[in-house]
């Protein structure tokens, strides 16, 4: 599949995980258990996994079309 392509159906995607992980963050910030905030915090770090992976993959699409 041609870089744009891809890129035009990962920025949706993309655009949805980071809403994921700033959700998590703020419910982080929101808490006031703190028996909660670990489990809050685990969830957070697994969104923000998710989410750097799917930019890694978005800036090298980037990279990929600029050379094409």
């Amino acid at each position: 599949m041609h870089p744009f392509k891809e890129l035009q159906k990962l920025t949706p995607k993309y655009a949805k995980q980071l809403s994921r992980t700033l959700k998590a963050l703020s419910k982080i910030s929101e808490n006031e258990n703190p028996k909660k905030e670990a489990e809050l915090i685990a969830k957070y770090e697994e969104e923000k996994k998710a989410t750097d992976e799917m930019a890694k993959r978005f800036q090298e699409l980037i990279e990929l079309d600029k050379e094409g």
